[in-house]
């Protein structure tokens, strides 16, 4: 939510945002508003403000609410591994989602209309990632690390079973053995976390694990010190994974770093670099890392995507190639005059990402 709305109040004179952790309870705050985008509001307090307050202001003044999701929040759905899945154990609460399967779930699961959704994908802030790519170091580091390639796997807790109220089952269980039996193959990189079936590796130096990063220095700390030759992302096969955006190849491919992920639509849908198994998995490394010229030609054509985009993302995945789709949004009109919300993702389909935006709206030019 935050890195459009800086990015959009940088370059845009006409719109205003206002940030805030808090429940605003002052209803005068909103005579001005077109939208209150809200994310992840879940407990009993959050619950009774949108439904007391909020919901019924809105509908008194005209100004648009959208709840900003990407993740599916149903308590069952959520695995029992996620150590955040207690907070949403919350009847009352149930857009604008990150990937069409995660629409559909919400469609199917709580009735709602299609055209009350949009998805706006999870676009890749270029001022973000800067200019770290540097396809010559990485070469060099192929080269230097030829006998034992450096294979990250960057993931937050919430894919581990922490706790263990899972027996220790979460997403990297379908790879723990395969890592175990290729420690002197590969120098096993761990970002952040190690589960719980590995911690007797990373105690005996077998496996390597890192310190993990705030959000903001999050892509350089990846490339500098991780230095690896490819990105593993391992997810275990269920609803909640499914629905997830395919933000892990994107961050791999503008750095520079193939990627090797799980076979599942969130993933498989814009690769063929997916495993379903340890095999898949060993077959997978042997292609990336199998040639130089291979490595370097698979590195180039996913920043090109990056960069120029696909059939999956005609502007690339640069966020400020796609700023349109959150300009539409925040400057829907009141509620009193009739739209139809899928006519943004219609607009937001054409080829330059300048159109149909407003004069005086963006004053910069986007085609990065």
């Amino acid at each position: 939510m935050k890195y459009p709305a800086w990015a959009l109040n940088t370059i845009s004179r006409n719109l205003n945002f206002v940030d805030s952790m808090k429940l605003i309870i002052d209803p005068r705050f909103f005579y001005d508003i077109r939208v209150v985008h809200l994310q992840r509001q879940v407990n009993d307090a959050q619950a009774e403000y949108f439904l007391k307050f909020l919901k019924p202001l809105s509908e008194n003044i005209g100004f648009w609410i959208c709840y900003s999701v990407d993740d599916v929040i149903k308590y069952e759905d959520i695995p029992k591994y996620n150590f955040a899945r207690e907070v949403y154990n919350n009847k009352q609460f149930f857009a604008n989602v990150t990937t069409d399967i995660l629409k559909q779930y919400y469609v199917d699961n709580y009735g709602i209309q299609e055209n009350k959704v949009v998805v706006i994908p999870n676009y890749l802030p270029r001022w973000w990632v800067g200019e770290i790519y540097d396809i010559a170091k990485q070469k060099a580091s192929y080269s230097s690390n030829r006998n034992k390639p450096r294979i990250g796997i960057p993931l937050s807790s919430s894919h581990y079973d922490v706790k263990g109220i899972n027996d220790w089952k979460d997403d990297l269980t379908g790879i723990n053995n395969f890592i175990r039996n290729t420690t002197d193959k590969y120098q096993w990189v761990f970002m952040g976390h190690v589960p719980k079936k590995l911690e007797d590796l990373a105690k005996d130096g077998k496996i390597e694990v890192i310190p993990g990063s705030d959000l903001l220095n999050y892509p350089r700390e990846l490339w500098q010190r991780g230095r690896f030759q490819a990105i593993v992302t391992p997810l275990e096969d269920n609803i909640f994974n499914r629905c997830k955006s395919n933000i892990k190849l994107i961050e791999g491919w503008s750095l520079g770093i193939p990627v090797i992920a799980q076979d599942l639509p969130c993933y498989s849908k814009y690769t063929d670099c997916t495993f379903k198994d340890e095999n898949e998995l060993q077959n997978q490394l042997d292609r990336v890392l199998g040639s130089k010229a291979r490595y370097t030609k698979m590195i180039e054509h996913n920043r090109n995507i990056v960069d120029h985009g696909d059939e999956h993302a005609p502007n690339g995945w640069w966020l400020e190639k796609n700023l349109k789709r959150w300009y539409q949004m925040y400057t829907l009109p009141q509620r009193t005059i009739k739209i139809n919300l899928q006519q943004i993702e219609e607009a937001a389909k054409k080829k330059n990402p300048t159109d149909n935006l407003p004069k005086g709206g963006l004053e910069v030019d986007l085609s990065i």
